[in-house]
């Protein structure tokens, strides 16, 4: 009896979840299933269309690109051990040879995508944060309260008119009646009484 050949994604799964360490009963709980539909998917007794497997691959926190990249692994594999059509063919080392640069090309052209997919994604996050920051403080010098204004006396300079000048006057007008006061008023010749009392010719 020839054996069926296994679907991939059936492939895939099996290789996933082995690789994440899940055992089909445990994939089955988290699915909501039964360990035997997940090993039906797994042998290919059973249709697993793609949808399923994401959903499949989700209970294990397992991204939906890691499909792609094993369904890839998977045909790199086969390529690299694929018999050569005829005994004599020289070209099959050569072509095993290109199949394996293929391969480790397109793998470091993945990390190459990945890590460039990754530097712009923490870049555009501190773009972002850096945005919220500015439109923030702007908010808060839109709500900030103004400052009371002060009276228009007070914000007269005291060097023009101010209270040193005003002080000034006072002090200098205080002056000048304490000078009025002290002073003694001249009296004309001949008013003073003490004269008077000397000068012989008054006393005739």
């Amino acid at each position: 009896m020839a054996q069926t050949a296994v679907p991939d994604l059936g492939i895939v799964l099996a290789f996933i979840r082995e690789g994440q360490g899940w055992s089909q009963t445990r994939l089955a709980e988290a699915a909501g299933t039964t360990p035997k539909v997940i090993n039906d998917y797994e042998h290919g007794r059973r249709n697993l269309a793609r949808p399923r497997l994401e959903l499949l691959l989700g209970h294990m926190a397992v991204p939906p690109e890691r499909i792609d990249a094993t369904l890839s692994c998977l045909a790199g594999s086969r390529a690299s051990s694929r018999a050569p059509a005829e005994p004599g063919d020289v070209f099959a080392g050569s072509r095993r040879r290109i199949e394996g640069v293929s391969l480790r090309f397109g793998r470091l052209t993945e990390e190459l995508v990945r890590g460039g997919l990754q530097l712009l994604s923490v870049e555009g996050q501190a773009l972002h944060g850096l945005q919220a920051g500015e439109l923030r403080w702007r908010r808060l010098k839109r709500e900030a309260p103004t400052p009371a204004r002060p009276p228009r006396s007070c914000r007269r300079p005291l060097d023009r008119g101010g209270l040193p000048a005003r002080a000034a006057e006072v002090q200098k007008g205080s002056e000048a009646d304490r000078g009025s006061a002290g002073a003694r008023p001249r009296r004309a010749a001949g008013e003073d009484p003490a004269e008077q009392v000397n000068d012989p010719q008054s006393s005739r």
